[in-house]
């Protein structure tokens, strides 16, 4: 496939998501041009990457090419008062094995922070500078269009419930209790992370990032208006 020029128009959240929570990351890689919104600027994107057809998306080829997008000016991203984490992927990979190539996909990550993907065979969230607040879900689709959710909701000022979803349905719940701490100086980062082969090899339709915690209707619906998922 031959690679095409990127070009990215900027649409502001609050239009696209009239009457609901915006956004403050908005990268939506599925239509004929890449469309960005929120507070984020445009990803930081290799001349290398290449967009997916029929199916438009972003190819990301992991480990081979070591690709990442990095978010400008993200280091003061934090999920210290709650965040929602809403990806619309397709794994390529389906290893089970921890640590080996093909076993892991890195959606989101923030070093010393907070890292959301696929861990084997199970959707994955963690947190914390020591990574110590850990929650998965089992059963992870690959190889077909998914739409995963990470829900971190801040109940008290040391208590924290976190929720993940898997196309639109809650699969797992964790609550925990300690301070998050106060934002780093390191980026966002999309589709890499670090700890051995953590890389995203597959199709990335979507990534949004809320700095508040959505219930459980609002994931949904989030899912529900995705053409590229099994109905």
């Amino acid at each position: 496939m031959k690679n095409v020029m990127l070009c990215l128009v900027l649409f502001f959240a609050g239009m696209l998501f009239a009457g609901e929570p915006s956004p403050v990351l908005n990268y939506d890689f599925t239509a004929a041009v890449i469309r960005q919104g929120g507070r984020y600027e445009q990803p930081l994107l290799s001349p290398d990457l290449r967009i997916a057809a029929p199916e438009q998306a972003l190819i990301l080829t992991g480990e081979r090419g070591q690709q990442e997008l990095l978010v400008p000016e993200s280091a003061g991203f934090s999920i210290e008062e709650g965040c929602t984490f809403y990806a619309l992927v397709k794994f390529e990979q389906d290893g089970t094995k921890a640590s080996q190539n093909g076993a892991h996909d890195m959606i989101l990550f923030k070093n010393k922070d907070f890292l959301f993907g696929r861990f084997c065979d199970k959707l994955y969230f963690n947190a914390g500078e020591k990574w110590t607040w850990s929650v998965m879900a089992p059963g992870i689709p690959v190889k077909r269009w998914t739409a995963l959710a990470a829900s971190i909701r801040k109940t008290s000022p040391e208590n924290y419930t976190v929720q993940l979803f898997i196309d639109g349905s809650k699969v797992a719940e964790k609550s925990f209790r300690g301070k998050i701490a106060k934002p780093n100086s390191n980026p966002v980062s999309i589709g890499k992370g670090w700890g051995g082969p953590w890389f995203f090899y597959g199709l990335l339709g979507k990534v949004l990032v809320f700095e508040q915690a959505l219930d459980e209707k609002m994931i949904l619906e989030l899912a529900r208006k995705e053409p590229y998922l099994k109905k």
